[in-house]
């Protein structure tokens, strides 16, 4: 579980509640932090969002789903003056919505989540209109009859994007070639004698069905066999290194994809990857991430790096490898699969079958109940062992572990409302070696949603025993109690946004430990106004106390306040922005001190057909028991193109200013670099090898590092590289019939 962002908290520990929500209000919280939010976005388009982050992070991931799937997927974002530029994929944006969450990593480790309050359970959500499609109709087909050799042309009236197409079931829409209004899709085998109906079907499921007749004779049927991929290469050259001896350097990578199909039957193997490093311990490594998929109709079987994602508090995101098999018949679909139970490196590790001991085996049933998705249930449950914790996701020095798991959850719309939950039942020992054994207990949680018209109201309940955990997570934080409610509404150009959770520790009342409450509260209003600058402000609070407390045991008893305020404004090439924050964590503890925290970024940017130039200051300060750390840091970065997509120009820089109000630090870091590139490929089309993408380019670097408390840690370095870039990379694809 995370902390809202920009709260300032110190690191997870088990018996430590999250610093939760608690301003219900009249309308309740929904944990949206920024008001830039968008509440629709048009379907097959991305939604492009920013959000302020603490001053000090270093690091940020998106995770977002299609709303009513359950796995999350993960995109890596850069973080730039204190924000973070999201853009959720436009195949993401689909009836009914996305759901989505931002986990942020700071320079001392934290990991804070926005929305605060379990973000997995209770994302944001951005709703996506359906689109529907007008008419359709084959080209070129006489009475409704068409060759049965030869491609299949269909017309569409008011074809949006993200429409999926299917023969006679079957979804062909990776095969399928569109040219404005119209798509062309070409069998990988002569259509049988007789009726077949083509289908285009909007996001949303609205679908329109063209029927048609195959004539002429059937030939023997054919399938297709393809290789993709891509091959890199760069080569670098140290030509002047002031304080090191002269070096160069050279990788190369090469990805492959192979994949058969014929009928209803295909197979891929994908994630083949080989990588060369020179003079690296291992030039030469395949990564992991490869997997096999064979699959005929709606069932498959899958070998390789798989990721196991099924209820909540039985296995979710357990990556690990393995094999897994899919079925689906009448709507319920069943999996089982079998995985190591510690993670392996490299493609030749593979699964050992005969390892008994190290193996995790599972099953899950997912049913409908009543139609349209009204109601479904899903059942999972594992067993497992695993004796070698080496390189396992513990944490922990612990022995090794062994447990059985299963969990009961459904899902569905009641009286216009979203509902989901879960009860689950375990037996786990995380140390065979000693102990009382397995020890069994239970979970649950519950959630709702509903959409009221002036806004989305979310509520959540869980309560998780002490002794619950299972194989797939060992770690599982038990022993816990925790309500949240959310509200998020909008008119006009404001938006408003609370949040608001209680949590409480400890909840069998072990005297051994404190029982420990958290109750915190989130809020945030924006004003997007077109044609004037944008407004968000943002206020939390946030308390922790613990009582019970064992002799000898840590007392707890603070509050937190952050508030922050943001101001951007942009037009057609040029945007400017001022964001700031305060955070205040007062420490109630007797002869304990507080301790606070302040920031302030003004950032711009002007991105110009012949000129590109973003800079940016910022001030960060923090105060802690008297003693003050000061931050001062400006950047600059620009893109030149002297002769458009042949020779550009880069280069970017920054200074930064680090002092203490003791006097013991005092550093001063300058860093900057500059490229100047030549793109060969216009040269190489006029001589037939306009298929080689390379490149040449000189780049030079400068880092200084000034400490005037002690001059011995000064340095200095210059460096100058040429380079030599063959694809960046190239991709190719071969194919045949068989």
């Amino acid at each position: 579980m995370g902390y809202p962002l920009g709260f300032s908290v110190g690191p997870r520990r088990r018996g430590s509640a999250v610093l939760l929500g608690a301003l219900f209000a009249l309308l309740g919280g929904s944990s949206v932090g920024e008001a830039a939010v968008p509440r629709r976005n048009p379907v097959g388009t991305p939604a492009v969002l920013s959000r302020p982050v603490e001053a000090d992070a270093v690091a940020a991931v998106l995770h977002y789903r299609v709303a009513g799937t359950r796995a999350y997927r993960r995109i890596e974002l850069p973080v730039e003056d204190g924000r973070v530029a999201v853009e959720i994929p436009a195949s993401a944006m689909v009836p009914p919505g996305v759901e989505y969450y931002l986990e942020v990593t700071t320079a001392d480790g934290r990991v804070i989540t926005d929305p605060a309050v379990y973000p997995t359970y209770h994302p944001y959500r951005i709703k996506v209109e359906a689109a529907r499609l007008r008419g359709a109709a084959l080209v070129g087909a006489t009475n409704g009859r068409v060759p049965a050799r030869g491609p299949l042309v269909m017309s569409l009236d008011g074809a949006p994007t993200g429409v999926r197409f299917f023969l006679d079931g079957a979804d062909v829409t990776s095969m399928v070639e569109r040219q404005g209004s119209e798509v062309r899709y070409v069998p990988p085998a002569p259509l049988e004698p007789g009726r077949h109906v083509l289908v285009a079907e909007a996001s949303g499921g609205h679908r329109v069905e063209v029927p048609f007749v195959a004539e002429g004779p059937a030939e023997g049927p054919r399938g297709v066999l393809a290789v993709d991929g891509s091959v890199s290469f760069n080569y670098g050259l140290n030509a002047n290194n002031k304080d090191t001896t002269a070096s160069d350097r050279a990788s190369g990578n090469l990805n492959l994809e192979l994949s058969a199909q014929k009928g209803k039957f295909a197979a891929r193997f994908s994630g083949v990857n080989l990588q060369y490093v020179k003079d690296a311990p291992d030039e030469f490594t395949i990564s992991s991430g490869y997997l096999l998929t064979l699959a005929y109709g709606a069932q498959s079987f899958e070998f390789g790096d798989l990721s196991i994602d099924e209820t909540p508090l039985t296995a979710s995101g357990f990556a690990r490898r393995g094999a897994r098999l899919n079925l689906e018949l009448h709507g319920i679909k069943a999996r089982l699969y079998n995985v190591r139970a510690d993670t392996v490196e490299g493609f030749e590790a593979g699964v050992s079958l005969s390892d008994s001991e190290s193996q995790v085996y599972g099953l899950a049933v997912e049913a409908p109940l009543l139609p349209d998705d009204r109601l479904s249930v899903h059942l999972s449950a594992l067993t497992g062992r695993n004796e070698n914790r080496a390189g396992f996701n513990t944490g922990t020095s612990l022995g090794p572990s062994q447990g059985q798991t299963v969990g009961l959850g459904f899902r569905g719309t009641l009286f216009g409302m979203g509902l989901s939950g879960e009860l689950a039942w375990s037996r786990f020992d995380p140390d065979t070696s000693q102990g009382p054994g397995m020890q069994a207990d239970t979970a649950w949680q519950v959630n709702a949603s509903r959409d009221l018209g002036v806004g989305s109201l979310s509520l959540g309940l869980l309560r998780y025993g002490s002794d619950y955990a299972t194989i797939a997570n060992p770690n599982f934080t038990g022993d816990r109690q925790a309500a949240q409610a959310g509200f998020s509404t909008g008119f006009g150009p404001v938006s408003l946004n609370l949040s608001g959770a209680y949590s409480e520790d400890n909840v069998e009342r072990d005297r051994s430990r404190p029982i420990v409450s958290s109750i915190s509260g989130n809020t945030s209003v924006g004003v997007s106004v077109p044609g004037w600058p944008s407004l968000d402000l943002g206020y939390g609070v946030s308390r922790q106390k613990s009582r019970s407390v064992p002799p000898g045991g840590q007392a707890v008893d603070n509050v937190n306040h952050t508030v922050n305020a943001g101001l951007s404004y942009g037009r057609d090439h040029w945007n400017a922005g001022l964001t700031a924050s305060m955070g205040f964590l007062q420490n109630r503890l007797s002869g304990a001190a507080g301790s606070r925290t302040r920031s302030a970024t003004l950032s711009g940017g002007w991105n110009g057909e012949r000129l590109s130039v973003t800079p940016s200051l910022s001030y960060n300060e923090s105060d802690s028991g008297g003693q003050v750390h000061r931050t001062r840091l400006a950047t600059l970065s620009l893109a030149l193109p002297l002769w458009p997509e042949i020779v550009d120009l880069s280069g970017q820089g920054s200074y930064q200013k680090a002092d203490t109000s003791d006097g013991s630090v005092d550093t001063a870091t300058l860093n900057g670099s500059v490229r100047l590139s030549w793109n060969v490929q216009a040269l190489l089309s006029r001589v037939g090898l306009g298929w080689a993408n390379v490149q040449l380019a000189v780049s030079a670097d400068y880092n200084r590092f000034r400490d005037r408390r002690d001059p011995s840690r000064d340095r200095e370095e210059v460096l100058v590289f040429l380079t030599f870039n063959l694809g960046a990379p190239y991709r190719f694809r071969a194919e045949t019939e068989w």
